[in-house]
């Protein structure tokens, strides 16, 4: 059997042909893309290599985001949440679409591509976006191919907030870790003013504040932090419990019939949703059956820890 370190290297591979294919076919249609996250921060803080990534983040503005998926549709791609109810839809980002291909036969073709306009939570107009980063960006050389990347202040500023996003849960809390242990504070200096630009200083003060070493650096910086108890509580949402957000937004409703409605699709998924979250074949009744009993299964132990983040949440905001 190969080794976990080759498998993982095979996967990677594959992301990157994947990437190599997306990127030449957008640049081909004259839509320009930037790559997030994956390549660039594995070579550059993981030069000894085990950081995996198993998809293609791919930021493009706002204005060619439709035309960018009319490509990934010729590619074979398709929404990943196809089939989902619209009041599914509405606890998933809206600054990003998720796009699947399944592998073909013979020739092991798949892929998974995130395609952004923004990301997740940034006030940011999309286009404002777009501009500040366009002017952080450098090339990566990805599968013989040169593909735009942020450059290291871009994804050092994408780190902090990403691992902010995600509650520091999985590997960001060790990326942002080797951030503050490679960058020094004047390449700290220059994240700072990329993210004053951005308007997300104090999610930047927040997240370095997470880590011992990257207290000292905030601090240095001034930096505020994401003092105000209501958008701190938003920020952790999405990394909070298992069913907080769509508790939260259950909750958020305007009118009563929303919130049947919404509660609804929470405790009585669309099969499109049991298959996505439980990664089941596209048919196949008994599968789905055993899917939504674990969803059921999942949702009676999700729910007093759900309702009790949400709780003390309220009650600070």
């Amino acid at each position: 059997m190969p080794s976990a370190r080759l498998l993982n290297a095979a996967r990677t591979l594959a992301v990157d042909r994947v990437t190599v294919e997306v990127v030449t076919a957008l640049d081909a249609a004259g839509i320009p893309s930037i790559l997030l996250k994956g390549p660039s921060i594995a070579r550059w803080l993981y030069p000894e290599g085990g950081r995996r990534y198993a998809d293609t983040d791919l930021l493009v503005q706002a204005s060619d985001r439709e035309r960018a998926v009319d490509v990934l549709r010729a590619l074979g791609f398709r929404d990943r949440l196809e089939g989902f109810h619209p009041f599914e839809r509405r606890a998933m980002p809206t600054v990003a679409t998720s796009f699947v291909r399944a592998p073909n036969v013979g020739d092991g073709r798949g892929g998974d591509v995130d395609l952004h306009r923004n990301l997740p939570f940034l006030s940011t107009p999309d286009e404002v976006l777009w501009e500040v980063l366009s002017a952080h960006v450098t090339t990566l050389v990805i599968g013989g191919r040169a593909v735009r990347v942020l450059d290291r202040t871009g994804v050092a500023l994408h780190v902090v907030v990403h691992a902010v996003q995600e509650g520091f849960r999985m590997h960001t809390a060790e990326d942002l870790r080797r951030a503050l242990a490679t960058l020094s504070l004047s390449d700290w200096e220059a994240v700072a003013a990329l993210a004053d630009r951005l308007g997300v200083a104090d999610v930047l003060g927040r997240g370095l504040r997470h880590q011992p070493a990257g207290v000292a650096v905030a601090d240095r910086l001034g930096l505020p932090q994401l003092v105000d108890d209501e958008s701190l509580y938003r920020w952790s949402l999405f990394g909070g419990p298992r069913g907080a957000g769509s508790l939260e937004m259950i909750r958020e409703a305007q009118t009563w019939s929303d919130r049947l409605r919404l509660t609804r699709w929470a405790v009585v998924p669309s099969a499109a949703k049991v298959r996505y979250v439980y990664a089941l074949p596209e048919s196949g009744g008994g599968p789905l059956i055993r899917g939504y009993l674990r969803w059921w299964q999942d949702l009676l132990k999700a729910s007093v820890p759900a309702a009790k983040f949400v709780a003390r949440g309220r009650s600070r905001g």
